[in-house]
């Protein structure tokens, strides 16, 4: 019988993933696959983005049988990093681009704190979005960032 940690490293990939309940699996699977599904105990969510499994237990899900494009496992900017809210990527960098941060977090947080949230269900890893908003929101804004490489605003000869 495996071990625990063994049920944890996803068969593809070997990476370790994270747990996720029969909520999220029957929320997030295709008709076709849930019919190959048994017992919906003891899956796990592989975050790899170079990896083609989604899912892993006692049968192994590939994207395709996912029925939302899965954040970590896609670059297509149009994707959800807030599936509960609706935020896309290019939503997010749009709004870092031209203010130099993001008032989505704080307006995630403030309709998690009604309730509104239902990241199990409707998030493809089982929990909330906010790491993956984060990582949206600073990677624009080190993108942004200028190269110590520029010439400074006001060089030496301008005050001679």
């Amino acid at each position: 019988m495996a071990t625990e940690i063994e049920k944890k490293i996803c068969p593809s990939c070997g990476e370790k993933g994270r747990g996720v309940s029969a909520l999220t699996l029957t929320s997030q699977l295709t008709d076709g696959a849930k019919a190959r599904l048994g017992s919906t105990e003891g899956f796990t969510f592989c975050k790899t983005a170079d990896c083609g499994v989604s899912y892993f237990g006692s049968v192994t899900f590939p994207t395709s049988d996912v029925r939302v494009t899965i954040f970590q496992k896609s670059t297509d900017p149009n994707r959800l990093a807030c599936y509960c809210f609706g935020h896309s990527v290019d939503e997010i960098e749009k709004e870092v681009k031209e203010t130099g941060t993001s008032g989505v977090p704080a307006s995630i947080r403030e309709s998690c704190k009604k309730g509104l949230d239902e990241c199990e269900k409707t998030n493809p890893q089982g929990s909330c979005c906010l790491g993956n908003v984060s990582r949206v929101v600073k990677g624009v804004q080190a993108s942004a960032e200028p190269s110590s490489e520029e010439e400074p605003c006001c060089s030496t000869s301008d005050k001679n």
